[in-house]
């Protein structure tokens, strides 16, 4: 298995199983793997194959192929390839060993980092995480602008926070909406990935 860094994905980096073998132009074929509940911490998530149902919209995972499933298979650079040799336990899970080596590596944009008691919210502004849930899966998202009242609504006109999702959807939401969000966040485990500094 291999973990991938892929420029302009939502994911700071991906974990996938190779399908074919790499390809004279340098690519190959992977399906890609998720956690099986968004927002677990990447030491506790149990990791199955991806795929996508059709009829529902939505994304599964599953550890076969059942019918009407479509596999998240992609061709991948073997330059995004960051870690080869990544194997999962018994329980499906990353070993220890591979998340300090994914850590250790220059071009990935994220570190491990321990949750240790509670997180504080971040504050309504620009740059401020929030999660919500869509679908039955927790998404991340980051609050890219704030919108003042128009010119022809009234001076208290509630302000309004831009959220770009990691599905790339926007959606803007009042203060009082945004709350909650933003303590969703950081209760879940989505903090255990954070930007390298540099």
């Amino acid at each position: 298995m291999l973990i991938l860094a892929l420029p302009d994905d939502t994911e700071p980096w991906r974990l996938a199983r190779v399908e074919e073998e790499p390809r004279p132009q340098g690519t190959c074929k992977v399906h890609y793997y998720a956690r099986t509940e968004a927002g677990q911490s990447v030491l506790r998530a149990t990791w199955r194959p991806e795929y996508f149902r059709p009829d529902t919209g939505e994304d599964v995972t599953s550890d076969m192929a059942l019918p009407r499933l479509e596999a998240y298979h992609a061709m991948v650079p073997l330059s995004a390839v960051i870690l080869s040799g990544i194997t999962l336990t018994a329980a499906g899970r990353l070993r220890r060993s591979d998340v300090r080596r994914l850590s250790e590596v220059p071009l990935a944009s994220w570190v491990c980092t321990r949750r240790e008691g509670h997180h504080v919210a971040d504050l309504p502004a620009p740059g401020a995480r929030v999660a919500e849930e869509f679908t039955g899966r927790l998404h991340q998202g980051v609050v890219t602008r704030v919108a003042p009242p128009q010119d022809d609504e009234p001076d208290d006109a509630p302000l309004y926070y831009r959220v770009r999702f990691d599905d790339g959807d926007e959606a803007d939401y009042t203060e009082e909406e945004l709350r909650p969000m933003l303590r969703r966040h950081a209760a879940s485990h989505f903090r255990h990935g954070r930007a390298r500094d540099g």
